[in-house]
């Protein structure tokens, strides 16, 4: 296959230049944050802010589209609260589409001193790294945007890292095409959604592959991790040809030249095409000091091309982590959801 029968036009071409501030965060303006924080109440006369923040965040949905395929978003710093940011959040996630509620609509992520490697949970409830991947493993379902909110970095560590897959797909059709042609055919992925049935069986017929070609693109979902251990479970080998193919696939996303770095600040917002880039985290220590441990805040956003109602906008579902009113809800525990 040549390069020249690849299109990925969604994605176009990974900025290879260390991105410039305008590059890499763009302030939310003043007036659509106090939009987010009053539409967000579900009252009647508050829908006119919610069309105000649909408006300002057409153009930030082709960015996602298109180059570069993200977009960062900070909070200006004037004293919000952690409610105040979620309430933000909110209002700009549900701008962009719709949010799924498989982990409910907005998950913390945090450390909460589970390890991966013994039980299967998902990555994000430890401190480890993640390495490079896309989000969710079931073949049913895959989101089309991730969304990150910071409320508090790390101590140390704790980066977030993104690369294009559509460039790592362009490479190996002109470097290795054998590679390429078997990681184009259905793999097996270790099944890790709470709530769903684990064994064998599910782990069967849980099979995509990790490139799918359309006319126009193509759609990576990755994550090795829950590859291996999914016929490590199924007691068999790994596919002929599939352990070099992932270790060219890392070799690529390795390389600092294909990936971009960015360390989430407290209100910033980091917005990613789940289905062209890929991302990863490095590993983070935690603060000793109470209330000062990393929390991000995440959401996944489907059907990014239709423009949302106004009830879309400002409701949530009865298993969000915020409430109605976008307030956090003490009651609510993102970890026994998840």
């Amino acid at each position: 296959m040549s390069t020249s029968q690849i299109e990925p036009r969604l994605s176009g071409v990974w900025r290879s230049h260390v991105p410039t501030a305008s590059e890499s965060s763009l302030r939310i303006p003043d007036e659509i944050v106090h939009a987010c924080l009053d539409f967000v109440s579900c009252e009647p006369e508050t829908f006119g802010s919610g069309e105000k923040v649909l408006r300002w965040t057409l153009a930030l949905k082709q960015r996602m589209l298109a180059t570069p395929g993200f977009v960062c978003l900070k909070v200006g710093d004037a004293g919000y609260t952690n409610n105040d940011l979620r309430k933000v959040y909110s209002a700009v996630s549900r701008s962009f589409g719709n949010l799924n509620t498989r982990y409910g609509e907005f998950f913390d992520v945090k450390d909460r001193g589970l390890d991966h490697t013994k039980e299967a949970i998902p990555v994000s409830k430890t401190r480890a790294s993640t390495g490079f991947h896309t989000d969710s493993s079931a073949a049913n379902y895959c989101p089309e945007i991730v969304g990150l909110l910071c409320l508090q970095p790390a101590q140390s560590g704790g980066e977030s890292l993104l690369a294009n897959a559509v460039n790592l797909y362009s490479w190996l059709a002109e470097n290795h095409p054998m590679s390429l042609k078997v990681l184009s055919r259905p793999i097996k992925r270790d099944v890790i959604t709470p709530g769903t049935k684990q064994d064998v069986a599910a782990i069967q017929s849980n099979s995509f592959p990790v490139f799918t070609r359309t006319q126009s693109t193509v759609q990576f979902r990755y994550m090795r991790y829950w590859i291996e251990t999914a016929y490590k479970k199924l007691a068999q080998p790994l596919p002929d040809g599939l352990r070099k193919a992932m270790n060219l696939i890392d070799t690529y996303l390795m390389d600092p030249a294909n990936t971009y770095s960015r360390m989430l600040l407290r209100g910033e917002m980091l917005f990613v095409n789940n289905c062209h880039l890929c991302h990863s985290r490095t590993a983070f220590t935690d603060s000793l000091v109470p209330g000062q441990k990393r929390v991000l805040v995440r959401t996944w956003i489907d059907r990014i091309h239709a423009t949302p109602a106004r009830t879309d906008l400002s409701c949530s579902s009865t298993h969000d982590s915020i409430s109605r009113n976008g307030v956090l809800d003490s009651a609510f525990d993102p970890a026994l959801a998840s």
